[in-house]
Order: structure tokens, then C-alpha cells, then sequence
């Protein structure tokens, strides 16, 4: 396990014998309805200079024979997993992150606005809207308002996977990432 996961769990379960364990779950084959590996990410491989990993919860399937799958498992317990082993190349998957926070901001930046003339309404501000809206309803939930931007999940679907490769160099194409940087090597 690595020694990382002591940083997202401080105390970690004691030492079972893997043997008697499984002798249990085999004995009670027939009500496992679903098997389930507890994960956790080595963000200390990856050169983005964060240390503490995420722990997931990820279900295995594949097949319908629950022996095979508590048997595939055990096999992947206590191992590394590489991407090679999840994905492959031209596989379409979806992608699940969160927004960069830019904290609370103005209609302006958070819907792009018109800022308006200085001559109109100017002692009011010009980096408002003009008008909120009609006297009845009071406020229409399209009015542009200013609020939190950012920090939002958003998901991208269908995001084709074009190459994996375990160097940087190989997967990086001789432009360059625009607005990302350069992709390091695992050491």
C-alpha cells in the first residue's frame, strides 16, 4: 500500500489473513451480488506536486460468473494497476472534473455582460445590467446576477482516447499542449 494513504486515512485497518478471507467469500459465493475494489491514486507519480491521493470506490464486472470476478480481484489485490490494464486507445469515455475557482464575481466576467456607456446611468455603475427586470415577476431567473464563479463539476462526454503511452515524450505531439504545459516522465 502506499505509504501516501496515510495522509487521506491517518489510521489504517489492521493485518487480516487474505486466506481465511477468501475461504469466507467463497463459502458465500452464491449471495455476493457485486464485488467492489477500494483504490487509491499515487498523485506523487505524476509531477502535478500534490501528495495527498484520492480514495475510490470502483465495481469490477466484465463477465457474469461471480467466481471469476472475486477470483480477478483477489489477483489485482495490493497491486498497481497501470492504464493500459482500464483503457485502451480510440476507447470514448467521460470526463468528471471541477472548474477553476475565480470566487465571486461581477455579471460582467461571470456572464459577459455589456458594460455599459459612461454617459448612461453612470452614477448607478456601468458594469451592471441596465435594468434587473419587469415589476411582476420581480426577478426572472434568467436575469444575469452576480455570484460564485467557478468551482462547479462539470462533465465532458465522448472524449476520445488518442494515445497512452508511459513517457511523456511519446504521448506529447511535437507542438505542444496549449495552455497546459509539458507532460512529464514517471521516474
Amino acid at each position: 500500500m502506499p505509504k501516501d494513504v496515510l495522509r487521506k486515512i491517518p489510521v489504517l485497518p489492521e493485518k487480516f489473513n487474505k486466506e481465511e478471507m477468501m475461504k469466507k467469500i467463497l463459502d458465500n459465493i452464491d449471495v455476493i451480488t457485486e464485488v467492489r475494489a477500494i483504490v487509491a491514486t499515487q498523485p506523487r507519480l505524476s509531477g502535478i506536486g500534490k501528495k495527498t491521493p484520492e480514495i475510490l470506490e470502483i465495481p469490477i464486472g466484465g463477465v457474469d460468473d461471480m467466481n471469476q470476478i472475486v477470483k480477478f480481484a483477489d489477483s489485482i489485490l495490493g497491486k498497481d494497476i497501470n492504464i493500459n490494464d482500464v483503457f485502451s486507445e480510440g476507447q470514448y469515455v467521460d470526463v468528471a472534473a471541477v472548474t477553476k475557482g475565480k470566487g465571486w464575481q461581477g455579471v460582467v466576467k461571470r456572464f459577459n455582460v455589456k458594460i455599459l456607456p459612461k454617459w448612461h446611468k453612470h452614477r448607478k455603475g456601468y458594469r451592471r445590467i441596465g435594468a434587473i427586470g419587469p415589476q411582476n415577476p420581480a426577478l426572472a431567473f434568467t436575469t444575469p446576477r452576480p455570484g460564485q464563479m467557478g468551482l462547479h463539476k462539470r462533465t465532458e462526454y465522448n472524449k476520445r482516447i488518442l494515445r497512452i503511452g508511459m513517457n511523456g515524450a511519446e504521448v506529447t505531439p511535437s507542438s505542444g499542449f496549449p495552455h497546459y504545459g509539458v507532460i512529464k516522465a514517471r521516474t
